[in-house]
């Protein structure tokens, strides 16, 4: 009894914090090297950097609540940027409202459950926060250096095993080493898309995904100052059909870093209504419309913008469209970020 007294004095706690109106500024960025989903099939190498902001808002029954919008996005493949806007990501990957426990165990969701035709590993829409904001799921007892504890997420309907060990604690920061593995099997048919009747497959996929990394929290404010992860995904494709059951092998190695870089609360005179526009006095309505340089400035930059969100909405359906007649890798989640399945 006294050794399990003296081991509990020894446990250092840990609560999120998101307390209301408190902002936190983070940046993610991914880089995925291998088999891409993109142009037909191509081995390669494609990077999204997306800036995240998440509000704390007013908890309930004891839990905390915030929201988290992509602000900024940016995605390129093999070092060519893609035309895609912050406003076109927004439309498949929308602002969230999320309620968790202290201890980071997420209770709800607001986001949409939509699937793609395919199983990605290691993410879904519904756990973006579990991999910026929320990537641990904290003992309520709290944590000792060197003692590993255990948790299992559902990403999709394959569960995520997270095995995570203390690594140094201070006055400000735990840091901990972070391990996750993530194993499925799926059925495809010719077009690669996901099937459930083995009539309709012609291929079977199992995946392996193993990653490992670090988290940094920080105990004052009580959010993650820092993520980093390095997950392999090793893909085995058998066909069903022919005596010579060929085997085939995909593979794809992604890079994901969350780091804090803009803490910060909203204060009451940023909290104020806007003001309704003012309108333009006479004189300058005027000028506007005598002014033909004044009236071929805005046309121009207004068809101008026009264009750019057309370019990136046609963008966006040839991505959609290799999708569905590319050769999928079952261990990328490119394809998550851009569609938000």
């Amino acid at each position: 009894m006294f050794t399990a007294t003296l081991a509990a004095l020894t446990l250092t706690p840990f609560a999120y914090g998101f307390s209301p109106d408190a902002k936190h500024e983070y940046q993610m960025t991914v880089k995925m090297e291998g088999f891409l989903p993109l142009l037909g099939g191509n081995e390669g190498t494609a990077e999204v950097a997306m800036g995240v902001l998440v509000l704390g808002l007013a908890g309930e029954n004891g839990n905390r609540k915030a929201t988290n919008e992509i602000t900024s996005s940016e995605l390129k493949f093999n070092g060519a940027k893609l035309p895609l806007t912050v406003r076109n990501v927004q439309d498949f990957f929308p602002k969230t409202t999320v309620v968790f426990s202290p201890q980071g165990r997420i209770i709800s969701n607001s986001a949409p459950d939509r699937a793609l035709p395919v199983q990605l590993p290691g993410l879904h829409i519904r756990r973006f926060p579990d991999i910026t904001y929320l990537p641990l799921e904290i003992p309520e007892a709290g944590v000792q250096v060197g003692e590993s504890f255990q948790f299992v997420k559902n990403f999709g309907d394959a569960p995520l095993n997270y095995t995570v060990t203390p690594k140094t604690i201070t006055d400000k920061d735990i840091e901990f080493d972070v391990r996750v593995s993530q194993n499925y099997t799926v059925l495809e048919n010719d077009a690669l898309e996901v099937v459930k009747d083995r009539a309709d497959a012609v291929s079977e996929v199992t995946t392996r995904m193993t990653g490992n990394g670090t988290v940094v929290l920080n105990r004052e404010a009580g959010v993650p100052i820092r993520v980093k992860m390095v997950n392999t995904a090793v893909s085995e494709v058998r066909e069903l059909a022919g005596t010579g059951s060929k085997i085939t092998e995909r593979k794809l190695v992604s890079t994901l870093e969350v780091v804090r870089v803009g803490p910060g609360s909203l204060r009451a005179s940023e909290k104020k209504a806007p003001s309704p526009p003012a309108r333009a006095s006479n004189q300058s309505a005027r000028q506007w419309t005598l002014d033909p340089r004044a009236w071929w400035s805005t046309t121009t930059r207004w068809v101008g913008d026009r264009m750019q969100d057309l370019q990136s909405y046609l963008t966006m359906g040839r991505m959609a469209l290799a999708l569905a007649a590319s050769q999928i890798p079952g261990g990328t989640a490119l394809m998550r970020f851009i569609l938000g399945g």
